[in-house]
């Protein structure tokens, strides 16, 4: 991203607090009481972390001068993809093989932030340049936005791998260089702390520590474009590559994530209502968690899950689900931030298809997206080879952050 989009991000974040902290007054004021000591210390912590993302956002504005520098050194660093010497005049458009890879390099920064609606997707298509592989690889916390219909594929990309999986954009997410595994200290037992009277002796207690290892695994896809194709762009075609990227990567990245997060993170115990369980379960599973978690806590949701919960209703029959009044913003269900997950199992007997918590406390390591585009690979059959290669991997680092529910027996 460049500093602009660093500077929105921090007052969009510095928005959410905000209202969140809107919100637990106006709770407190519809039911005609004053806030609780749990809701004076929720409100107290957003309006710290507002305060926070308020001060960084004013510290990139004073560092935003020398943004349009580094932004042309970056794209100078790129080169135009098509050849020296190919009689491509200045200014004509861009080849098929340019618009997929910076398309492709910030397709992940959409992924994390989320986006709006995929919109469209309109090119004009020059004939794929003769370049043989060429490649790109970018950080992806690092990525330059990109003005124009390049972008609109990016954000095809982006929106429908983030349909598959909500972890990128919840979880922490470290940048690395190389593949070696991330280790990380696992507390799953807090220390007893205790008062003894003078001159006594403490009585000595410590946490029970493991370890957690967040290896980057690969995730690859790898695509073929006919010429014609290419050349005649009649059926959608940049539409269909992202949506095929985004499907291939997103899902197995999604599952693996879904997987060590169950298995990390604590069993919330099982659910006593029917179907499966009621809100007073939901309310159970939030309550369940230590307050600094409640402050940090979102559902985690199977879309099965997510439809059954959206039909709860109170004893004047209004939904207690509450549906987001900004765009790219979550729902939110009890006052806090609901993300949908497909990889979790449909409710049903014994399935754990909802979690709640603070989701930082997973751990995710990641390398830079890698993008190549080829000509050559398939030459004899006039096809354009697209390859996109993407290495991840994560761990739980505190087990009592987030918790799921086990669904009953009904």
């Amino acid at each position: 991203m460049n500093n602009t989009e660093y500077i929105s991000r921090e007052f969009d974040a510095y928005r959410r607090d905000f209202k969140a902290a809107q919100e637990i007054l106006d709770t407190a004021a519809a039911e005609r009481r004053e806030p609780t000591a749990e809701d004076e210390q929720r409100f107290n912590a957003l309006h710290e972390s507002a305060a926070l993302h308020k001060a960084r956002a004013d510290k990139l504005a004073e560092m935003d001068k020398g943004a349009a520098d580094i932004d042309r050194e970056i794209r100078s660093r790129i080169g135009d993809i098509n050849e020296p010497g190919s009689g491509a005049p200045a200014g004509a458009p861009v080849s098929l093989d340019r618009q997929i890879v910076d398309g492709v390099r910030s397709m992940w920064a959409a992924i994390s932030q989320g986006g709006e609606s995929p919109r469209p997707l309109n090119f004009v298509i020059d004939r794929p340049a003769k370049v043989g592989f060429g490649s790109e690889q970018r950080t992806i916390e690092s990525m330059p936005g990109i003005t124009g219909p390049q972008s609109e594929f990016s954000r095809q990309v982006g929106i429908y791998a983030r349909t598959l999986s909500p972890w990128l954009g919840i979880a922490r997410v470290f940048n690395g260089t190389e593949g070696s595994p991330l280790k990380l200290p696992r507390l799953t037992t807090d220390l007893t702390t205790y008062t003894p009277g003078q001159g006594t002796a403490i009585t000595a207690s410590s946490p029970v520590l493991t370890n957690a290892t967040a290896t980057p695994s690969d995730y690859k896809a790898l695509s073929y474009i006919t010429q014609e194709a290419a050349q005649d762009d009649e059926i959608g075609l940049l539409d269909l590559i992202a949506n095929d990227c985004g499907r291939a990567i997103g899902l197995a990245f999604g599952s693996t994530t879904t997987t060590a997060a169950l298995t990390g993170f604590t069993n919330g115990g099982t659910a006593s209502g029917t179907p499966f369980y009621t809100m007073n379960d939901l309310i159970d599973l939030v309550y369940g968690r230590a307050v600094p978690y409640r402050q940090r806590g979102v559902f985690v949701m199977a879309t099965g899950a997510a439809q059954k919960a959206r039909k709860f209703t109170d004893t004047n029959g209004q939904y207690l689900w509450q549906p987001s009044s900004q765009a790219g913003q979550p729902d939110r269900l009890l006052g806090y931030p609901v993300y949908e997950d497909p990889n979790l199992a449909t409710p049903a007997s014994a399935t754990k298809s909802v979690l709640f918590g603070d989701p930082s406390e997973y751990v995710i390591k990641q390398l830079p997206l890698r993008v190549a585009i080829s000509t050559d690979y398939a030459f004899n059959t006039d096809l354009v080879a697209v390859k996109v290669v993407y290495r991840a991997g994560g761990a739980v680092r505190l087990a009592d952050a987030m918790a799921y529910l086990v669904s009953g027996n009904s």
